[in-house]
């Protein structure tokens, strides 16, 4: 019906009914002038299909160009230039990687493309079929310089865990789970590189570099050959006697996780009687340094020490009570392609193999026609479409459809037929909570197949006592429970929300065959394969929902962790970078009352609530021993005790976090953190001071009111200029509704502390909030959009570019917290030192260099915060709607960026303006690829242009 109606409207007559004339801004007049112009008709036959051609290139910015497989599903990072030097990183689904760095970077050598290949092939010896992916392509040099490169090739998740076991704010969990995994031959992680070969032929010299993982082989060979003349005889592939320091850990700190009897406490006793050999056989390296006198030396063997100064990155290691550093590092082999002879020109071929004698599931993308509804798809292949008209010149329609061909080109890679990819390089796996962000942000425009199949994937995952899956272990088999970790608590609750969004929407035939699905092909987590032991989904969204109402009748308060693993928090998951609080504001502000809102909409419908206890029924008679008493006692009670439930649980959670600032609290808790002699040691938290503020007081029309934190925090400059300015124009400024600029600040903190005191920490859960409704509409100004627009420099979440424009939510802001008095939790390392927990301050815990520190930037949550402000009804409230399409605007002028979850920010040299940037990739884990990212971006953009679909539509509703 949509199909025939649009064919017969062109979008010129839609742009007579729109509802925008009046809105300055790019987007509006970027995408009204495009439709104007290009005179285009939705038709069939003008639609092309998102992979007709099989050698796909994906830009996902001027750093990286993935090559994508959509039979595999596979993709690869491509050489290109970074900070002088060049890397390669090819991924694989199962998060085996191979990487190599080349240096000197030569921009101009990368002569061929990178395209992975799906490959099967019948090995002659055994008949077996041998399954497996490959990929080549070479590299051309001239000159003499050495090439340098180090490789290693392992799992993915595990060499993650490596890397981060460097960092300051270090995942203990990441220790706990490679140290025991150092002496397990079962998955041989260590070494990094099983076998190596260097041969020399007629024509061509090779190294070749192999490894087994969990019976899949992965092969890497480099092969060489001579160029115009080049004698190949002069050419040398050499080991460096040097290994690369990949990563290490500190002996002491892993006392501090592994318990008696766990994975890796046999090994923890024994590691340091262990011979140099045991130690080289794993590519491992053992180091002891003692304090000898005044100096510290490196104690070689029992009475023998050698000058050697303490390597920089240990010093904060290092431990004065006990005098002494016991460190294990974990190394790469780095190697040298040697051209004595000036002028020398030669070819480098890379070729890179993963190959199994088994036949493992390897799950395949979905094509966009089984993804979107036909409504949705008609507009996906309308600005598809728009890319090839020669009439497009604009840069910045341009760049709106290449970050929307971005988006819908990601979403059909990293939607399986099995799963939903979280995406990025590192994560090219599966996540519990991207699946289910992704669901929620799509869910108007998806299929009910294919809800039902990312539903499916949560509950296939799902622990057997109704715990949800939090993301994927790659180093354990399939068909073991613990090949999927359980430890997030914010997981659990996520995927309630995602399943009854789901029920909530399908009729009575669908409900009854979704509940009495049987996953016989994809059910992970039972040992037994055999049907009659496997689950249907009624019985595990039972078990689920029945674990949270039972943890939400037994607690005031839903606690951020788990009795039994202290080291795992919600969606911050590393123990070092979240406030530190004991409960979470999301988990129970925000997700719990969501919550409440499904299951009192679900159990209004009466033919629903029969049919689920026709399943309840059965389940209990199916497990006599297990109680299902918290479901039964909240569908029995009455819409008005439901209602009342929703009630008291929200405004005791929104009254428990809710902190206020006057102005002058505001400017007394700033000063107090810029002037604190410990955060002068970190020159980034001082030049905050130096930063322009002229974004949220903008004047109409004339231009932008510019100062900055530190004219904000003089007591004379306040009184002579800038009070006037905040207090006293209310007509100059675009102020909420127009209003002067509030003298009280509101807004919720991030966690409580164990005496549920409120830590007064900014947070990005706003977006959440807003998004699932659980924010009253007339608080969005109040709560939602001045928090989050007020400069990091003044205590806001809001990174700002040098045009003074919004790119993203910092994930945190400690600077109105106070330095300390809060019950905060302790890491493991904390409590064996005794630290008194009111000594911590999340000025330090949320410094910019945390991994979801201040210094970070969640750039998805201004998806969630446009989206709610598309489900709210704009036409009557001037302010947000000069909002709203001011964040649109974004969409065209900054592309590029929207496609991060997690990037940091700098500064120029004068202090004038900061930007976001990837020179803090060492720091923080960028995903180039998110699922949710995607989702998000176009979820916007087709609620801006599918009729009907907003409560602020671009056009208005067709007759």
């Amino acid at each position: 019906m949509f199909a025939e109606h649009i064919t017969r409207t062109s979008l010129l007559s839609l742009l007579k009914q729109s509802t925008v004339d009046d809105v300055d801004g790019a987007f509006p007049k970027t995408i009204l002038n495009f439709l104007k112009e290009s005179w285009l008709t939705l038709s069939d036959q003008n639609t092309s299909e998102i992979f007709g051609t099989y050698r796909e290139a994906l830009w996902v910015s001027r750093q990286t160009m993935l090559k994508m497989d959509p039979v595999s599903g596979v993709f690869g990072k491509r050489i290109r230039a970074r900070n002088g030097k060049s890397e390669l990183l090819l991924a694989l689904f199962k998060n085996m990687i191979a990487e190599f760095k080349f240096t000197p970077f030569f921009p101009d050598s990368v002569k061929g493309d990178m395209l992975i290949i799906p490959l099967k092939a019948i090995d002659a010896k055994t008949e077996n079929i041998r399954y497996g992916l490959t990929s080549s392509f070479c590299l051309y040099f001239e000159g003499f310089n050495p090439i340098e490169f180090s490789v290693y090739l392992g799992d993915g998740r595990c060499l993650r865990d490596l890397q981060r076991m460097t960092e300051e704010n270090a995942d203990i969990r990441a220790l706990k789970d490679v140290f025991g995994f150092i002496e397990d031959t079962e998955y041989n992680l260590f070494p990094l590189i099983q076998n190596q070969e260097i041969e020399r032929y007629e024509d061509r010299l090779s190294l070749t570099l192999k490894k087994s993982i969990l019976g899949e082989t992965y092969q890497l060979k480099i092969t060489i050959t001579g160029l115009q003349g080049t004698s190949l005889d002069s050419l040398k592939i050499l080991e460096d006697p040097v290994s690369l320091v990949f990563s290490y850990f500190v002996l002491d700190e892993v006392e501090t996780v592994i318990n008696e009897g766990e994975k890796g406490w046999d090994l923890l006793k024994q590691i340091t009687q262990k011979s140099p050999e045991w130690f080289e056989k794993k590519q491992l390296r053992f180091r002891q340094f003692v304090k000898n006198g005044k100096e510290i030396k490196e104690l070689i063997s029992a009475n023998t020490c050698k000058s050697t100064p303490l390597p920089h990155q240990y010093k904060r290691h290092w431990n004065f009570q006990k005098n002494n550093l016991n460190v294990v590092e974990i190394l790469a082999p780095r190697y040298k392609i040697i051209a004595p002879e000036t002028g020398a020109s030669f070819k480098i071929d890379i070729k890179f193999l993963v190959e199994t004698t088994e036949e493992l599931y390897r799950p395949k993308p979905v094509n966009l026609s089984d993804i979107f509804t036909k409504k949705a798809l008609a507009y996906i292949h309308f600005l598809q479409n728009a890319k090839s008209l020669g009439c497009l010149a604009g840069e910045k329609i341009m760049s709106l459809l290449n970050m929307l061909e971005l988006s819908y080109r990601s979403l059909s890679f990293l939607i399986m037929n099995n799963t939903v990819l979280a995406g990025a390089f590192t994560y090219l796996t599966y996540f519990g909570r991207d699946t289910v962000f992704s669901h929620l942000l799509l869910k108007p425009f998806l299929r009910m197949s294919i809800q039902q199949k990312i539903v499916q994937q949560l509950l296939n995952r799902a622990h057997q006592d109704g715990e949800a899956a939090h993301e994927i272990d790659t180093r354990v088999l399939k068909g073991k429970e613990h090949h999927y970790d359980y430890r997030m608590t914010d997981t659990d609750f996520l995927m309630t929300i995602s399943t009854f969004e789901l029920l909530n929407e399908m009729n009575n035939e669908e409900l009854k065959t979704f509940l009495n699905h049987k996953d016989i092909d994809n059910r992970y987590n039972v040992n037994s394969q055999r049907p009659d032991n496997l689950l249907d989904n009624a019985t595990v969204i039972f078990r689920n929902l029945n674990h949270i109402l039972t943890l939400i009748d037994r607690c005031d308060f839903i606690p951020l962790k788990r009795a039994y693993d202290p080291s795992s928090a919600n969606w911050r998951d590393a123990v070092n970078s979240f406030s530190r609080g004991t409960y979470s504001y999301d988990v129970n502000a925000v997700w719990i009352p969501h919550i409440f809102h499904l299951l009192g909409y679900f159990l209004k419908d009466t033919l629903k609530k029969n049919i689920v206890f026709d399943f309840l029924a059965s389940a209990k008679q199916n497990f006599p021993h297990e109680s299902f008493d918290c479901i039964e006692s909240f569908f029995h009670a009455g819409h008005e005790e439901t209602d009342k439930k929703i009630t008291i649980w929200t405004e005791r959670m929104k009254k428990t976090f809710a902190i206020s600032y006057s102005l002058e609290k505001w400017r007394a808790q700033l000063k107090n953190f810029y002037n604190d002699p410990e955060n002068h040691d970190d020159d980034s938290i001082q030049d905050l001071k130096k930063m322009k503020i002229g974004y949220y007081l903008r004047e109409h029309g004339q231009g932008k009111v510019w100062f900055n934190a530190e004219e904000f925090l003089d007591d004379k400059k306040w009184e002579d200029r800038l009070q006037f300015q905040f207090e006293h124009l209310e007509g100059k400024f675009f102020l909420p509704n127009g209003n002067p600029f509030p003298k009280m600040i509101r807004t919720y903190v991030m966690g409580l502390d164990k005496n549920k005191k409120p830590i007064p920490v900014l947070h990005s859960d706003l977006g959440f909030e807003a998004f699932v409704k659980s924010m009253r509409r007339e608080k969005i100004e109040e709560e939602l959009i001045l928090p989050t627009e007020l400069p990091i420099s003044l205590g806001g979440l809001a990174i700002i570019d040098k045009n003074g424009e919004n790119l993203g939510f910092t994930v945190a802001n400690p600077m109105l917290s106070d330095k300390s008095g809060y019950a905060l939790l302790l890491s493991p390392q904390e409590k064996k030192n005794g630290v008194d927990p009111q000594s911590l301050s999340p000025w330090k815990l949320l410094g910019k260099n945390a991994y979801h520190g201040w210094g970070a930037v969640w750039e998805v949550m201004i998806d969630f915060m446009v989206s709610a402000l598309q489900d709210t009804d704009l036409q009557s409230q001037e302010y947000l709607k000069r909002h709203y399409w001011w964040l649109l605007e974004n969409y065209t002028r900054y592309s590029r960026v929207r496609n991060r979850e997690v990037l940091g920010f700098k500064y120029n040299s004068n202090y004038e303006d900061w930007f976001l940037t990837e020179a803090t990739v060492e720091k923080f884990e960028i995903n180039d690829l998110q699922a949710f990212n995607a989702a998000g971006r176009l979820r916007i953009v087709l609620k801006a242009l599918v009729p009907g679909s907003t409560n602020f539509w671009i056009f208005k509703q067709c007759a």
